[in-house]
């Protein structure tokens, strides 16, 4: 094989590297993300674009699918949103698609459309909460991993709080719910905490675990 085809198998230019990939430089950012999931906190990488976050991502979904868990991948760039003006009716589909493609990516089988009608009646932070418990828990055994990816496109929605306030609920049931030590959840974009979730009493970045993404050093590299 030449050179240049081996550089070219080497290398990858532009966007996120494969975590397989021999150019993939491991940092300790990788271990950190990874050690914080498994012990089933919250986690979110907030840093400039082209830094790495994607490339960190797959690298962690990559090691927690072959440790035998349950991993969805939500990227909120896909998820059509409406202005600042939308109601209930827009903020109720955002959370409808979150939910919908978190099923998805778990593979599970459920009648999700009756189940969101059935609880229309549930503020939209505790609906997204009760589908966590109701609908992904009791059709699950392993822990499961949700990565909610690009999640500056929350920002200035006036139902994202519901997306927090449903996350943080999550992690304050565990007191009394046990079971929900096996949900976690992992943000990743391009903000700071302030401007995702401005309310401190609903935000889970409060005690959340913020995972570093500085430039390589010279052991890593």
């Amino acid at each position: 094989m030449s050179r240049v085809s081996q550089t070219g198998r080497f290398f990858a230019v532009g966007g996120a590297v494969q975590p397989n990939r021999p150019c993939y430089i491991e940092r300790s950012a990788d271990a950190a993300l990874l050690q914080g999931i498994l012990d089933r906190q919250f986690c979110y990488i907030l840093a400039p674009k082209a830094s790495g976050k994607s490339s960190l991502m797959a690298r962690a979904v990559r090691d927690l699918r072959a440790k035998g868990q349950l991993v969805a991948v939500v990227d909120l760039a896909q998820i059509g949103m409406g202005g600042e003006s939308a109601g209930g009716a827009e903020a109720g589909r955002w959370s409808y698609s979150i939910a919908y493609r978190v099923l998805r990516e778990l593979r599970l089988k459920a009648d999700l459309q009756a189940w969101w009608q059935a609880k229309g009646a549930l503020p939209g932070e505790q609906r997204l909460a009760e589908f966590f418990w109701e609908v992904v828990l009791p059709n699950t055994t392993e822990p499961v991993s949700v990565f909610l990816d690009e999640i500056e496109r929350a920002i200035g929605l006036p139902f994202a709080k519901e997306l927090f306030g449903g996350i943080r609920s999550c992690y304050s049931g565990r007191t009394t719910e046990p079971e929900l030590e096996r949900l976690n959840f992992v943000v990743l974009g391009v903000a700071a905490p302030p401007q995702l979730c401005p309310d401190t009493t609903i935000s889970p970045f409060v005690e959340g675990l913020r995972i570093e993404l500085p430039d390589f050093n010279l052991e890593e590299t």
